[in-house]
């Protein structure tokens, strides 16, 4: 876990066996718990995160069988992670899963206020920021770029949406989404919202499961369960080829771009263009046959 993570405050593990020997010879587990502080890995950031288990049924595999360890068949974890308002700001995954909820909410709440569908492209929203982490309700602040139907650009800075996050078994919800307005005056601040026709949501990866989101005293809980499958090592083994594959192709024509720009020097002068270039003939010309005058 040290070793996936790109940062840890805090590891604690605790395992429930029969006996010894179920554990390391036979790789039976009654429980099993994982508790995590200040996490950064894949992406993501988390103040605390916990993995438990009622059961894995491991095969440690053996040295002589050339055998590796492996589940002998598929276990579901649990999960509990608590992010604060600086853990999603700095969760570059999540952070970007937002953005794209907040396009989908902008666009469909517009479309929705004028009646047509807008076109790709006229609408850009920037998430600068998430805050107000209470009373089960989220605030995403953003910048937003419109192109009107006459070529217009017209710009908004710091636009505010309200929304209650919900759980799906696959989705992250943002329901009951709100433009927020605020007004101030006679020494009180009022904060109205503008109703959205409709909600949005992201997909979770395949296997994640979400059953519970509290958002609260300035973090926002999630809770399900992770589905493991058993390693399939063959086809790990092929995805890492491919990806060295493409690594290695991606180097090459790298390598080739940097060789042909070295190959021509164009200088611009007093108005002039002096292009060198070295040709490399295949076979010396043949007798009688004149060369062109340098240039």
């Amino acid at each position: 876990m040290r070793t996936a993570c790109d940062e840890l405050g805090a590891l604690e593990i605790a395992v429930d066996a029969d006996s010894s020997a179920d554990l390391l010879l036979r790789g039976r587990l009654i429980s099993a718990r994982l508790e995590l502080q200040a996490a950064a890995a894949y992406g993501l950031r988390a103040s605390a995160a916990t993995l438990s288990s009622d059961g894995l049924d491991v095969d440690i595999g053996s040295p002589f069988e050339r055998r590796l360890p492996n589940l002998r068949a598929a276990s579901a974890l649990k999960y509990r992670v608590r992010l604060t308002q600086d853990d999603i700001r700095r969760s570059p995954v999540l952070f970007a899963s937002l953005q794209e909820i907040l396009r989908t909410l902008l666009k469909t709440g517009v479309s929705a206020a004028i009646g047509e569908t807008l076109p790709e492209g006229t609408l850009n929203v920037e998430l600068v920021n998430v805050e107000a982490l209470a009373n089960g309700k989220l605030v995403l602040v953003a910048d937003a770029e419109a192109t009107q139907s006459d070529g217009s650009v017209v710009r908004l800075q710091g636009l505010r949406v309200r929304t209650r996050p919900r759980a799906s078994p696959s989705l992250l919800v943002l329901d009951t989404p709100e433009l927020i307005s605020t007004f101030e005056g006679f020494g009180a601040r009022l904060e109205f919202g503008l109703p959205f026709m409709r909600a949005a949501g992201v997909p979770l990866p395949a296997g994640i499961l979400l059953q519970s989101v509290v958002c609260n005293d300035g973090a926002l809980t999630c809770e399900g369960t992770i589905q493991l499958q058993p390693i399939d090592y063959d086809a790990a083994l092929l995805q890492i080829q491919e990806l060295a594959a493409e690594a290695a192709a991606a180097a090459a024509r790298q390598e080739r771009a940097a060789a042909a720009a070295a190959a021509v020097d164009v200088d611009v002068g007093d108005g002039t263009v002096d292009v060198q270039a070295s040709v490399v003939e295949d076979e010396p010309p043949s007798a009688g046959r004149s060369l062109p005058p340098a240039a």
